[in-house]
């Protein structure tokens, strides 16, 4: 039932579209009551979409009042009349949206062609073509440029045919050869980030672009390029380079493009946080201030909800509690409905940890939702950190549940073999200096278990470690 297409695309909706749907339904289904009356059903369990009377038997028995049928026909006939209908109300949407006018001029272009107004054809292509002057630079920018002169040239009466002048052709050939150069490179870029992210090899890659082609090419040439060598072997001096340079140039770019050079280098950073330094935390947390106002960690008007928990945990984990919870108020309202509670109980449970506030983040907790795997990673580390706080603060024995937590919780890792390596050696090592922080049965002085955590390259909330080592004034345990 959650799966049904009208309801995938319904749950889509902001309050403002579904409310604007609604009116243009009712408008285009005036003469069918029945439809009007399954949709009116439909509407009251916005915006998630998700109920047992839902289903196409209670909606057939129970608000059409039909004798129940085997296959549900009549009600999947609606359903398909309504998501037919939601899908020209966003069509719709989005021809009238200003910042998308290319794709009503390129229509209104199709329909000159097909009509063969000349005229009309060749201004309206070299009106376009001025407006895609004014618009941030995009890779695609080439390939709308190459088809508009495409059509110009073969579809345009006056256009010119078997002469010594070949400027259109040129102009045809140029953009053509700028668009493949700058999309190799962009996928290039794509492989060598996966490699990183996941530690291993996706495939080889090669940067393609003709030596001659690239000493001619527009900042995003220099971006991409810089990038390419920063996923391949860059160093942190190449990270902060590239961090300027885009700093500088965000707002002549395409939102894709900021996303995705922010979202590489948001990825480069994540893998040296694993080493626990508050200096990585900082630098992200500048990536990621940068990212807020630039708008560049909105994508399609929606935040991913990883992006959302690494803000507010990064900004958490250097005591900026006061920006996590801003971000949490502003942003919040871009996560999918599908994943905005589990997400925002992390976020808060991840506030109220740093406001030490350890049972109302258990709380908040064992309200989450284990959408996917980094989900379970989030809540078992924090949960295991809320139970060593409260071990000596609350009347309740939290010594015995945190060791079983950490015996599941490396259990778990143990088993999940899809997980980057790097991360698991991480956590792996947050539990192993957890245990002995636990154990009162070894001799443990507080100055060796320090040297032992700082001998380990990789490890999670290293700080907070440290932190709870300096404390201890008797011996350390296993």
């Amino acid at each position: 039932m959650s799966k049904e297409k009208l309801f995938v695309l319904l749950r889509s909706l902001s309050k403002s579209e579904l409310k604007a749907f609604k009116a243009f339904s009712n408008n285009r289904f005036e003469n069918a009551k029945t439809t009007l009356k399954v949709f009116s059903h439909v509407y009251k369990f916005r915006p998630l979409f998700k109920n047992k009377k839902l289903s196409k038997g209670y909606i057939e028995e129970k608000v059409l009042e039909l004798p129940s049928s085997t296959s549900g026909k009549r009600i999947s006939n609606e359903f398909s009349d309504l998501t037919v209908c939601l899908e020209e109300f966003l069509m719709l949407n989005k021809l009238n949206d200003p910042n998308n006018s290319y794709f009503k001029d390129r229509l209104l272009i199709e329909i000159y062609k097909e009509r063969q107004l000349d005229n009309l054809l060749q201004k309206k292509v070299g009106l376009t073509i001025r407006k895609l002057d004014k618009m941030p630079f995009d890779i695609w920018d080439y390939e709308k440029r190459m088809g508009l002169n495409h059509i110009l040239y073969y579809y345009h009466s006056a256009s010119e045919k078997i002469t010594k002048d070949i400027g259109l052709i040129q102009k045809t050939s140029h953009n053509l050869d700028r668009f493949y150069v700058l999309s190799k490179l962009k996928y290039a870029c794509e492989l060598e980030n996966r490699s990183n992210v996941l530690t291993e090899t996706v495939a080889e890659t090669k940067e393609t672009a003709p030596e001659q082609l690239s000493k001619e090419m527009d900042p995003l040439y220099r971006l991409y390029s810089t990038m390419h060598q920063l996923n391949r072997e860059g160093t942190a001096k190449d990270f902060i380079v590239l961090k300027k340079i885009l700093t500088c140039q965000s707002e002549t770019l395409h939102y894709e493009d900021r996303f995705i050079l922010w979202n590489y280098l948001s990825n480069f950073v994540a893998n040296y946080m694993k080493t626990g330094h508050l200096r990585w935390y900082q630098e992200a947390f500048e990536l990621h201030q940068m990212g807020v106002q630039a708008r560049m960690i909105i994508s399609g008007n929606h935040l991913i909800d990883s992006i959302f928990m690494n803000i507010v945990n990064v900004a958490c984990e250097l005591g900026k509690i006061d920006t996590a919870e801003e971000f949490v108020r502003s942003h919040g309202k871009f996560l999918k409905e599908e994943t905005k509670i589990s997400a925002l109980f992390i976020a808060r449970a991840t506030i109220a940890f740093s406001k030490d506030k350890f049972d109302e983040a258990l709380l908040l907790l064992t309200r989450v939702a284990f959408k996917d795997e980094s989900y379970s990673l989030r809540t078992k580390l924090l949960q295991a950190k809320c139970y060593y706080e409260l071990k000596d603060k609350s009347k309740h024995d939290y010594i015995g549940p945190l060791q079983s937590h950490i015996d599941s919780f490396q259990v778990f890792l143990h088993r999940n073999k899809n997980m980057n390596p790097n991360t698991i050696k991480s956590l792996q090592n947050f539990l192993r200096i957890l245990k002995l922080l636990l154990n009162k049965s070894l001799g443990w002085t507080p100055n060796q278990l320090l040297s032992k955590l700082q001998a380990m390259e990789l490890v999670v909330f290293r700080s907070w470690l440290e932190k709870k080592i300096r404390n201890c004034q008797t011996a350390i345990p296993l």
